[in-house]
């Protein structure tokens, strides 16, 4: 397919309880044709907007580095933000009109009134993953679109809340399930293989992923509205069992952050009002 996005290759991970239904994933098949036609007529208007596109792309890459809670995200020397419902990408030094790539376009996807909530990129550029979430409901989904030279949606994961890249082939996730999100995934694109790491035991709890800002660790983060518990993995032996931070205690939220092979902990011990670091 010389325009648009390929998807005929794309896959999806088994539907969990609670997900987006069966016949919403697949009806892509039936649109795919008149978004292929629709994309001829898209691409007429084209270059007025990658001008308008490129002037928030300068002004972007001024005012942001790396910030894994934004939609414009500078990773290495590219920079990656999200348009009108689409993604896009491009080296700073060749931020002209032919230059910036489509990633994705929601309007390819038969997920109609949903909103892109994060991305995140592989340490080597070679995929993108997208967080999307109806505006109607609590349905969500991850879109991991691989970066060839034409972008590929390489796999669609129903249910997901938050997730990030451990390694170039390894993303870890969060599946949601009746509003609650206790469980943790280990996705590996070489083998194609999807293995449960974590769960939380207590139904008080919500699950959420973070990786630090130096890529070494990924935290597990266990919260209820007044206690947290935190479980590292190395990023470079992704396959080993997480290490606790330190056992939940009652009243206490904390969080962790690495830098030259150091350990912050923001935390509430001691002062139940505000936060210290150790």
């Amino acid at each position: 397919m010389e325009d648009g996005f390929n998807f005929k290759n794309a896959y999806f991970l088994p539907r969990l309880q609670g997900g987006i239904p069966p016949w919403r994933l697949f009806s892509f098949q039936d649109v795919l044709k008149s978004e292929q036609e629709r994309w001829s007529a898209y691409q007429s208007n084209y270059t007025k907007r990658t001008k308008r596109l490129k002037q928030r792309l300068e002004a972007y890459y001024k005012k942001y580095s790396y910030n894994s809670n934004s939609l414009v995200i500078r990773f290495g020397e590219y920079v990656y933000f999200e348009e009108n419902y689409s993604i896009y990408r491009s080296r700073m030094e060749e931020a002209d009109e032919e230059k910036i790539e489509v990633l994705l376009r929601m309007e390819d996807l038969p997920f109609h009134d949903f909103l892109i909530q994060r991305i995140r990129i592989s340490p080597d550029h070679r995929y993108l993953g997208a967080g999307i979430r109806s505006v109607n409901s609590e349905e969500s989904a991850s879109i991991i679109v691989k970066l060839n030279t034409l972008p590929v949606i390489e796999c669609i994961i129903p249910n997901v809340s938050s997730f990030e890249w451990a390694t170039h082939d390894i993303l870890f996730y969060t599946v949601q399930k009746n509003l609650q999100c206790h469980e943790v995934y280990l996705y590996d694109f070489t083998k194609k293989h999807s293995e449960l790491v974590y769960t939380e035991q207590d139904a008080r709890y919500f699950v959420d992923l973070y990786c630090t800002k130096d890529k070494r660790f990924l935290t597990i983060n266990s919260n209820s509205k007044t206690t947290s518990e935190v479980w590292l993995v190395d990023c470079h032996h992704p396959f080993k069992p997480s290490v606790l931070v330190q056992q939940r205690t009652k009243g206490v939220i904390y969080h962790a952050e690495h830098r030259n092979n150091d350990l912050y902990i923001l935390t509430t011990y001691g002062n139940p009002l505000g936060y210290k670091v150790f």
